[in-house]
C-alpha cells in the first residue's frame, strides 16, 4: 500500500507510516483489495479463501446490539 497527500498543492508520496502526510482514522491505512478482502470475510462468516479467521459466533456478535437505540427516522 503506497499512500499518497497533498503539500502545498503537489501529490507526493508518502513515507509510510512515519510521514506526516498519513492521517488515517485510528491509524488504518489499506489499498481497495485489502478492504476488499476484508469484506470477504465479513461476507463469508469468518472464512477467507477456505480458511478460518475469525469464528463465526464472534462475526455475530460484532453486530449484535449491546443497548438499546430509540427507534425512528434519523
Amino acid at each position: 500500500m503506497t499512500a499518497y497527500g497533498t503539500v502545498k498543492g503537489e501529490l507526493k508520496k508518502s513515507i509510510h507510516p512515519f510521514d506526516e502526510l498519513v492521517h488515517a482514522a485510528g491509524g488504518i491505512i489499506s489499498s481497495v483489495n485489502e478492504m476488499e478482502n476484508y469484506m470477504q470475510m465479513f461476507l463469508n462468516e469468518g472464512k477467507f479463501k477456505e480458511k478460518e479467521i475469525v469464528k463465526p459466533n464472534s462475526i455475530k456478535q460484532m453486530f449484535t446490539p449491546v443497548i438499546e437505540t430509540p427507534k425512528g427516522n434519523f
